[in-house]
């Protein structure tokens, strides 16, 4: 994170080194389609940010948000839309997150041989859940884009208490509730908890004399957390109503996943989504309490 800093925010860059900020962006924020530049506003971002390769810059920080800082995870993909043709507001943004990298530099990822010391465990027991090996926390963000009114999901999985899957993205379909779009952010949490199941029962038993490579887990369904109480009777709601029948086929995976226990969804208070940060911006003392839960101090 230091050799980002370096590359791109030198001391004699003519923007200078982003201010130390809080969060990665800042409360308020918005990708839309009016931040692209004027003519006027393209000479300006020649002038101020000349050497500042926003693309770059951008590339830069997926490759860093995919390997060990889910915390930027959705500012990075909302800056990615900008790529192509980025505003006066999109460079302001991506020096806020600059700022926010350059004060929180040495968070990384932490991993426990024990999963009773981890930070999501903690959660599990005060909620009086039986913890499983893996776990899931899916959240959604309803029509957060002013353009598409499409709705921001996302979702992290953990293993034995550590943060291995995370995932931001703005799916096609357009939720009429924020308990659809909340489904949808279930619906592919489960996906990738079933496949992570199946991927742990190869590395386990491929090769052995009763190894079944149609195995699906049963026995102990995954937990997935939720703060939507509207999404978990809809997974545990089989019977079809006029407010749920149009949504699509795909998305009742998540029911009958629950049926056949590969996975249970739970629910939680907000303040215990691990997952709020993938689909929005809170101020600065929920963004550290997150933080904390899922990322750790490599070095004091």
């Amino acid at each position: 994170m230091q050799s980002i800093l370096r590359s791109f925010c030198p001391e004699d860059a003519p923007y200078g080194l982003p201010v130390y900020k809080d969060t990665p962006a800042p409360i308020k924020y918005q990708a839309r389609v009016s931040n692209r530049p004027t003519e006027n506003e393209k000479d300006i971002i020649r002038k101020r940010y000349g050497k500042l390769s926003f693309i770059s810059e951008v590339c830069t920080l997926l490759y860093l948000t995919l390997g060990t800082r889910p915390d930027i995870t959705w500012i990075v993909m909302k800056l990615a839309k900008a790529c192509t043709n980025p505003g006066l507001p999109d460079y302001e943004y991506l020096l806020h997150l600059l700022g926010y990298i350059r004060k929180h530099n040495n968070y990384g990822l932490k991993y426990y041989s024990n999963i009773c010391d981890s930070p999501v465990d903690m959660i599990f027991l005060e909620h009086n859940i039986k913890h499983t090996e893996i776990t899931g926390f899916s959240d959604a963000s309803y029509m957060d884009c002013p353009d598409t009114r499409r709705s921001t999901i996302g979702y992290k999985i953990y293993y034995r208490g550590g943060l291995i899957e995370w995932s931001s993205s703005l799916p096609i379909p357009i939720a009429n509730s924020s308990a659809e779009s909340e489904y949808m952010a279930a619906c592919s949490a489960c996906m990738s908890m079933t496949h992570l199941s199946m991927l742990i029962y190869d590395l386990d038993n491929l090769g052995k004399e009763d190894y079944d490579p149609y195995y699906t887990p049963r026995d102990s369904p995954n937990i997935l957390m939720v703060d939507n109480s509207s999404t978990v009777k809809m997974a545990q709601n089989f019977k079809p109503s006029k407010y749920t029948r149009h949504i699509e086929r795909r998305f009742h995976y998540v029911r009958y996943g629950q049926k056949e226990k590969k996975h249970k969804l739970i629910w939680i208070p907000a303040r215990d989504q691990l997952a709020d940060d993938l689909t929005k911006i809170k101020d600065s003392t929920i963004e550290m309490t997150h933080m904390n839960r899922t990322l750790s101090l490599i070095r004091e």
